[in-house]
């Protein structure tokens, strides 16, 4: 009985004061990229546990099984008050990974004159034009007509080089702006971090897996973490689950005591990257970056579906495009094939040609 009192005892000055901190040189080999017992796409699956906790409430049983938080610290090499060694920055992004999400670099000017001119539409007037320049040239020379029906074809050209430089001048510009944008907001957004007892400001790419950072009002959430400190803290999820309430987060001791009062909807203490603070401060320790947290890997999810799959609408789209395309192409054939027999017949004379053969046989 006593025993349980005691116990009693620590889980409420744990909710209150918060978890207790492991002064971060009681650490061993945090030098060594091998002395993390926990790997990238274990804590991924955490981060799943609460995506799909649909009522089983798997995130909070998990470390109700693993006896708190602190295996998950002592795993990470970090400290609740104290943050991580210094020592152990280059290790923790070759085990863990950075907080740099892939982006694609921006194509050059040339990229997009080419995919300009690969529309099926353009490549016709340009084929077009050149058929209407190349009789024309011929009935100049070979014909001695004195015409310019050759400026239709250079029109064409004219105007298909408007089209081309305009889009691409277009297209390019606004893809320049976006990732002079993206550069701006992730060398302007600053966190606070506390690593060896030191509160320091770094930009979100420079964060890592282990890391303490301060949560405060209005802050979009840089990495999946978890909460070791929290104030009436709130989150906006809405981002990653279209959820439009913001959600109550709380520490796990917190947690565990609503579970265990069987309360219709228990907090969580794991945090979306890409959520955004919406009331109250606290503290978290970072535990998926980059492209292993959850923004990250819907992300990528995303950018390999626009890839190798495109919208119905794009399909029906191409599809009309084609058959515009093969009809007007098929149509000029035609009638470039109809223009050159006559040309030719015209030129050799074959007509009279057959007539004084057929008088002769």
């Amino acid at each position: 009985m006593e025993e349980k009192e005691e116990e009693n005892e620590e889980t409420s000055s744990i909710i209150k004061h918060g978890i207790k901190s492991i002064e971060p040189n009681s650490f061993n080999d945090q030098s060594n990229p091998q002395s993390f017992n926990i790997t990238p796409k274990e804590l991924s699956n955490l981060m799943n546990l609460y995506k799909d906790r649909s009522g089983n409430y798997n995130d909070i049983k998990y470390f109700k099984e693993k006896g708190g938080i602190l295996p998950l610290l002592l795993a990470l090499k970090t400290d609740a008050k104290h943050g991580i060694s210094t020592l152990s920055l280059e290790n923790r992004k070759s085990h863990f990974g950075s907080n740099k999400i892939y982006v694609k670099p921006p194509p050059n000017f040339a990229d997009f004159c080419i995919e300009a001119i690969s529309d099926k539409m353009i490549i016709i007037l340009i084929i077009s034009s050149i058929v209407e320049i190349s009789i024309s040239l011929f009935n100049m020379f070979f014909k001695g007509e004195n015409n310019a029906d050759y400026l239709d074809g250079v029109s064409i050209i004219i105007a298909v080089v408007v089209v081309v430089l305009v889009g691409s001048i277009t297209n390019y510009q606004k893809e320049m702006k976006f990732h002079s944008l993206n550069d701006f907001e992730k060398q302007s957004a600053k966190y606070n971090v506390i690593r060896n007892g030191v509160n320091q400001y770094v930009i979100s790419e420079q964060l890592l897996v282990g890391d303490l950072i301060k949560i405060n009002y209005g802050e979009i959430l840089p990495a999946d973490m978890i909460l070791v400190e929290g104030n009436g803290l709130k989150i906006d999820e809405s981002s990653l689950t279209g959820e439009s309430d913001s959600v109550s987060k709380k520490i796990y001791e917190e947690c565990l005591e609503e579970l265990n009062n069987k309360k219709k909807e228990p907090s969580s203490n794991l945090l979306f990257c890409g959520t955004n603070v919406v009331e109250g401060n606290g503290s978290g320790i970072i535990i998926a970056t980059g492209k292993h947290s959850q923004k990250g890997i819907i992300k990528g999810t995303i950018d390999n579906a626009q890839e190798e799959n495109k919208t119905p609408l794009e399909n029906k789209l191409n599809t009309i495009t084609d058959f515009i395309g093969y009809f007007g192409l098929g149509s000029a054939v035609v009638t470039f094939i109809a223009l050159s027999i006559q040309l030719i017949i015209e030129y050799f004379n074959i007509a009279s040609i057959i007539i004084k053969l057929i008088f002769i046989f």
